[in-house]
C-alpha cells in the first residue's frame, strides 16, 4: 500500500530499533558485571519520515512539488558515580525543518559533587526567568541556543548559589513568519561567545532570596543582503563585512515565597555597542543603511501567585525596551547586528494554547519592545469540575513613521507612548488583547470527560505610516503634506471543545471539534495637513474594510489506552489568504481524497486525513498519518516559524525508550 520505498524504511527501523536494544542489553550485563550498582543508562529513539507533495515558495508558482523528509534522533544517556554523560545524535537527509545533519550533535559530560557541579560540552538552562540568558532547543522549530563550553555549579552552605559559564553558541535563525519562506533555510546564524556570572543567595530572612548576574556576549555578525533568485530559483547571499558587537546585561534578581503566595521580581539592563563602526561602510552595498555604534536598553518581569485552598490566581508584569531600532532594521534581523540575542529568551506573560486553531493565530511577540499584562485564575469547584480564566494585554512603547523630503531623503520619525510602564490601545503601538475561558468537567456515571473553551483576541499585525512634505511652484502646495496610515488588525473568536467518552471493551472515543471566526480589518487613511502647524486640511480617504474568514477542525479518535488509537482529521478553511484555493483541482487528488470527491464532496479548501498509533511495546510508539495537512505557525516561548502544508503524504513517526 506505501510502496517498496515506505516498506524498506520500515524494516529499516525495526533493525535499527532492535540492533540498538541488543547492543545496549549486551553492554549492560557487561558493565553491571564489572561495576555492580554503579552504573547506568538510558537510551531514547526518535524516527521520522513524510513523503508528499508541497506547494512551490517560490513567487508567482504554486504547482505542487515532491517534498520528502526523513529524521532520526538518537539520544544516549550513561551515569557512573558521580559522572553522567548525554549525548544525541542526528542522522538527517533533509529535515522538516532546518538543515541537514548527519552524526553527532550533542554531547554533555556532567560532575556532580556535594557542593560543586561541572558541566562540559552542550549547554541548557537560564539565570532567573531568562532575561539576560535562556539557553533552550526545540528541535521541532529548528531553534537551538545551547552553549558549547563550560558550567560551573557551586552550593555552598545551602544558601550560597554560584554560576560561572563561558562558550559559544553557533546557532541559527530564522527571518519572517508566513508563507513563502522556507524553514530549511537559516537566515541568521549566530556566530558569539558567552560569558556569564550569577550570585543567589537564599533565606538573606526567612523566605527571601536575591541574587545578581552579569551576562556578556561578543558577537561576529554577518552584514548581508538576501535575495530570491527568480529565473534559478533558491536564493543568493551576499556578504559584504562581518562586524563585532559586544553586549554587556548585568541584572538583579528577588524572591519571597510566603505561606499561601510567592513574589518574583528581575530587572535587567544592556548595553550593546558595534566595536568597529566603521566596518559597516566598508562597501558600497551598505553605505545607505546607517546605523549607530550603541545603543542601551532595559528590561523588567514581575509576577505573584496566590493560591488559597481550591483557588489559584497568577499575575504577570512583562516590560522589555532593549531596542528601538527602526523599522528597515526591525524587518531586517540581519541588519540589527546581534542586538537581538537569541541567549535572551524572557517570559512572554501571554498564553500558549494546545488547540489546533489557536495555535495557528498565536500572537507573535517582539522580545525587544513590549510591554504586557497577564492575569490567570484557577478554580476547582468540586472534584469533577475545574474552571480557568486568562487574560493577556499587551503593546509596545516605540511607534514610526516615515517622512519623505521633498529633496527625495528620507528618514525615520519616533513616537513614544507616554505610559513608558503600561500598555497603549492606539494602533501604531501593535496592541493585542485575548481573553480566555476553560471548563473541564468529570461525569463519572456517564464514563465521559468534557473540555470547553473559548477564546476572544483582537491584535494589530501590520501598522505603516507615512509623511509625504510637498513643495511645489504655489504657496499652497508648498504648506501641504499628505500622510497615508494603513494598519491590519486581527479579531478572532474560538471555540474548540474536547469529549472523551468511555466504551465497552476497554474501548475509549476522543472528539476534537474546533470553530474560528476571524474578521481581519484593513484601515486606509490618507489626508492632507498644514506642514507648519500640523491641522488638518482635508481627508480624502479614510475606511475600514472587513474580510470574514472561517475555520473548522475535527479529529475523532477511539481506541485502547497504552494499546493502539485510530482516527480521521477533517480541516477547512473558508478561503486562504493568499487568494488562491487549496484542493480545486481533481487531477491532483490523492486516491483518498478521489474516493472522497466522488461520493460528492467540495474538496475546495479542504483537508482530510486517516492516523494511527500502536504501542509495540509499552515503551515503544509508532503512529502513521496519511492524507494532507495545512500549513500554519509553530511556536513555542513566543519563537515562531511558519511550516508548509503538506499534501497527499505518508507520514511514520517512531519514537522508543529503553
Amino acid at each position: 500500500m506505501f510502496g517498496r520505498e515506505r516498506q524498506n524504511l520500515l524494516t529499516n527501523l525495526h533493525h535499527t530499533n532492535t540492533l540498538l536494544r541488543r547492543a545496549f542489553f549486551f553492554l549492560a550485563i557487561l558493565l553491571v558485571q564489572i561495576k555492580g550498582q554503579d552504573f547506568s543508562y538510558s537510551a531514547g529513539l526518535t524516527s521520522l519520515y513524510g513523503d508528499g507533495r508541497q506547494r512551490s515558495l517560490e513567487i508567482g508558482r504554486g504547482e505542487l512539488l515532491p517534498y520528502i523528509y526523513r529524521e532520526h534522533f538518537l539520544d544516549l544517556t550513561a551515569g557512573y558515580g558521580s559522572f553522567f554523560l548525554w549525548s544525541n545524535l542526528e542522522f538527517s537527509s533533509p529535515p522538516q525543518i532546518g538543515p541537514t545533519h548527519s552524526g553527532l550533535r550533542k554531547i554533555r559530560l556532567l560532575w556532580e559533587g556535594q557542593t560543586l557541579s561541572v558541566s562540559v560540552g552542550d549547554l541548557y538552562g537560564q539565570f532567573g526567568r531568562g532575561l539576560a540568558l535562556n539557553l533552550w532547543e526545540n528541535q521541532g522549530i529548528d531553534w537551538d541556543t545551547s552553549l558549547r563550553g563550560i558550567w560551573l555549579k557551586s552550593r555552598w552552605r545551602d544558601v550560597w548559589s554560584i554560576d560561572v559559564l563561558t562558550g559559544r553558541i553557533a546557532g541559527g535563525r530564522h527571518l519572517p513568519v508566513g508563507p513563502g519562506v522556507d524553514p530549511r533555510i537559516r537566515d541568521f546564524s549566530d556566530n558569539s561567545e558567552v560569558s556569564a556570572l550569577s550570585v543567589f543567595r537564599s533565606n538573606i530572612v526567612p523566605g527571601a532570596s536575591l541574587g545578581g548576574y552579569v551576562v556578556r556576549v561578543n558577537s561576529s555578525n554577518p552584514w548581508f543582503s538576501k535575495m530570491r533568485n527568480l529565473f534559478e530559483g533558491g536564493y543568493v547571499t551576499v556578504d559584504s563585512a562581518n562586524v563585532q558587537t559586544q553586549s554587556v546585561t548585568p541584572g538583579l534578581m528577588g524572591e519571597y515565597l510566603g505561606p499561601d503566595f510567592d513574589l518574583y521580581v528581575e530587572v535587567t539592563r544592556r548595553e550593546h555597542r558595534i566595536i568597529d563602526g566603521d566596518s559597516l561602510f566598508s562597501s558600497a552595498q551598505s553605505k545607505w543603511f546607517t546605523y549607530g555604534d550603541s545603543q542601551r536598553g532595559w528590561g523588567g518581569y514581575g509576577s505573584i501567585s496566590y493560591y488559597p485552598g481550591r483557588l489559584g490566581m497568577t499575575v504577570e508584569y512583562k516590560n522589555y525596551m532593549y531596542d528601538s531600532s527602526d523599522l528597515d532594521k526591525r524587518r531586517h534581523l540581519p541588519f540589527r547586528l546581534g542586538r537581538s540575542s537569541s541567549i535572551q529568551r524572557p517570559p512572554s506573560a501571554f498564553r500558549e494554547h494546545s488547540s489546533t486553531l489557536l495555535s495557528r493565530t498565536p500572537h507573535v511577540m517582539d522580545f525587544e519592545d513590549e510591554v504586557g499584562l497577564q492575569v490567570e485564575a484557577n478554580f476547582e469547584a468540586n472534584e469533577d469540575i475545574f474552571l480557568l480564566f486568562n487574560y493577556a494585554a499587551s503593546s509596545r512603547h516605540v511607534s514610526f513613521q516615515k517622512v519623505f523630503r521633498p529633496d527625495f531623503s528620507t528618514e525615520w520619525m519616533t513616537e513614544e507612548t507616554e505610559m513608558q510602564l503600561w500598555m497603549d490601545a492606539r494602533e501604531q503601538y501593535y496592541p493585542f488583547r485575548e481573553i480566555y475561558g476553560e471548563i473541564n468537567a468529570h461525569f463519572d456515571q456517564l464514563g465521559l470527560d468534557f473540555k470547553g473553551m473559548i477564546s476572544q483576541s483582537s491584535e494589530i499585525i501590520v501598522y505603516d505610516a507615512f509623511f509625504i512634505e510637498r513643495a511645489g511652484a504655489s504657496e499652497w502646495l508648498s504648506s501641504q503634506s499628505k500622510r497615508i496610515v494603513t494598519w491590519e488588525k486581527r479579531n478572532l473568536l474560538t471555540l474548540p471543545t474536547e469529549l472523551t467518552v468511555n466504551l465497552p471493551l476497554g474501548l475509549g472515543l476522543t472528539l476534537y471539534w474546533e470553530h474560528q471566526w476571524e474578521d481581519l480589518q484593513l484601515k486606509t487613511y490618507i489626508g492632507f495637513e498644514d506642514q507648519q502647524t500640523g491641522a488638518v486640511d482635508s481627508v480624502t480617504t479614510d475606511e475600514v474594510n472587513s474580510v470574514p474568514y472561517y475555520y473548522r477542525y475535527v479529529a475523532v479518535n477511539i481506541g485502547k489506552p497504552s494499546r493502539f488509537t485510530v482516527g480521521l482529521v477533517y480541516d477547512y478553511a473558508s478561503k486562504l489568504k493568499t487568494g488562491q484555493s487549496a484542493n480545486a483541482d481533481p487531477g491532483e487528488d490523492s486516491w483518498l481524497e478521489a474516493v472522497i470527491r466522488r461520493n460528492g464532496v467540495d474538496l475546495r479548501n479542504k483537508w482530510f486525513g486517516v492516523q494511527s498509533s500502536v504501542y509495540v511495546t509499552p515503551s515503544t510508539i509508532l503512529s502513521l498519518f496519511y492524507g494532507s495537512l495545512q500549513g500554519g505557525l509553530k511556536c513555542d516561548s513566543g519563537v515562531c516559524v511558519y511550516v508548509p502544508g503538506i499534501e497527499d503524504a505518508l507520514t511514520i513517526s517512531l519514537t522508543s525508550n529503553f
